[in-house]
């Protein structure tokens, strides 16, 4: 099985990214977590925040230091690395029709994807559900070798798990205070 593990940042690793004091019994059981999901075949470990709202507000350095106290050598990280911002939510809730593309500057304000209705953990599963058939193959993902994507983030009430594309993809949804 291989695993890709999405990690919201405020809240979920630092409380938030001004400060960015690390929530350190989260830490330790994400740690676990990416130290468990290497042995067993890790394609990426990307993150999923809404705290920057696009590209160019991301701080690199935050990003590094996380990666650091999960013990990943950021110049050598072995995986794919990412990060997805507010906008890019946004844009994905155009294109599956959630907004019209006249309210996309209106959603990127705080709160207002909650106005329209419109969750993170739910753009994280249509993400995940919209994975192309050539990412699959990629992986050389099958029934019998999977690809599970894990989000991590502090708004998970119940773990789920949703499968797609005949068994061949995974997402997984849980709470870091959930995790072992």
């Amino acid at each position: 099985m291989k695993h890709i593990i999405c990690l919201d940042i405020e809240n979920t690793i630092i409380d938030d990214l001004q400060n960015c004091n690390f929530i350190e019994e989260n830490c330790e059981k994400i740690k676990r977590l990416i130290d468990e999901k290497r042995k067993e075949g890790l394609l990426g470990i990307v993150f999923n925040t809404w705290g920057w709202t696009t590209d160019d507000e991301i701080d690199i350095n935050i990003i590094n230091r996380i990666l650091v106290k999960f013990g990943i050598d950021p110049l050598n990280i072995g995986c794919e690395c990412r990060v997805f911002t507010k906008e890019f939510s946004v844009d994905k809730a155009i294109e599956v029709g959630w907004l019209r593309k006249e309210d996309k500057e209106r959603a990127l304000h705080p709160g207002m994807m909650q106005e329209f209705g419109i969750s993170k953990i739910a753009c994280f599963q249509e993400y995940v559900s919209t994975v192309s058939e050539l990412m699959l193959r990629l992986a050389r993902a099958s029934a019998n070798n999977p690809v599970v994507v894990t989000l991590v983030d502090d708004l998970v009430d119940e773990p789920e798990i949703e499968s797609y594309h005949g068994n061949k993809l995974h997402a997984a949804i849980i709470n870091p205070t959930q995790l072992a």
